[in-house]
């Protein structure tokens, strides 16, 4: 049974990845989803993507779960490189996301 739930909540989350970057690219990004590969360094955010010159950063997360130890770390490091990373839980976050960054640039 919790097989089923894990595998249930990777289907809603994939299903949000596909939406965010649909979205992304919609609005003229360049997105990128990182698949977990042995090969990877741990703790590398789901999307990176690049808008009007910011690199992103996004963990697409659900409000259920915690977010790791090694993720908070790895988000922490891109915001100090001068990265924009967050942690999205929807379309609409990202959307605000993308709004601010709009508003930066044309200032």
């Amino acid at each position: 049974m919790e097989k089923n739930k894990r595998q249930m909540e990777q289907m809603d989350r994939d299903a949000l990845s596909r939406m965010i970057l649909s979205f992304l690219r919609e609005r003229g990004a360049w997105a990128f989803r990182v698949h977990g590969s042995p090969l990877l360094n741990e703790g590398i955010p789901d999307i990176l993507a690049c808008y009007r010159g910011k690199f992103l950063a996004l963990e697409v997360n659900r409000t259920d779960r915690r977010l790791s130890k090694l993720r908070k770390i790895e988000l922490v490091r891109l915001f100090r490189a001068g990265g924009v990373s967050a942690v999205v839980y929807s379309v609409a976050d990202v959307q605000r996301l993308l709004d601010k960054i709009a508003e930066h640039c044309s200032s």
